[in-house]
């Protein structure tokens, strides 16, 4: 699944910072982001995955702003949505070891029910042969 990247003017907007605050802050390593070369020169990509947490999201808004409650849905939203993803990228790999498991076991159970015949069929010849070797010495012949 696709990760959604944001530029610095949109996680400005987003955050209610400044652009360079942000780049402040990718400098000294508290936001993650990548550098990409455009043909108009360079500009920063900042995953959303940047966004996911609470704290996140806690630790690029300064207490002392105000922000609206437009802008926290969107905020919430945002986390919700990326969240939810996540977890369904999970699940789906979840759903993927579940079916290699399955397989595993199903052949397992193919090998183990072929050993259960092999021992079942030596089991009964041993039988026979213990009932033969119980015969009498003379009916063994005759």
């Amino acid at each position: 699944m696709e990760n959604q990247e944001y530029t610095l003017k949109e996680a400005s907007k987003l955050l209610n910072l400044s652009i360079q605050t942000i780049k402040r802050r990718i400098e000294r390593g508290e936001i993650q982001a990548r550098k990409e070369n455009t043909e108009s020169g360079e500009r920063w990509l900042i995953p959303s995955s940047q966004f996911l947490s609470g704290e996140s999201v806690k630790e690029n808004l300064p207490a002392s702003k105000l922000i609206s409650i437009q802008e926290l849905q969107q905020a919430f939203s945002m986390v919700a949505a990326a969240q939810t993803q996540e977890i369904k990228e999970y699940i789906s790999q979840l759903e993927g070891k579940l079916d290699r498991q399955s397989q595993v076991l199903e052949r397992q159970s193919l090998m183990l029910d072929g050993h259960y015949r092999l021992v079942d069929q030596r089991l009964r010849e041993l039988h026979e042969k213990k009932q033969e070797d119980a015969k009498p010495f003379w009916k063994r012949f005759f």
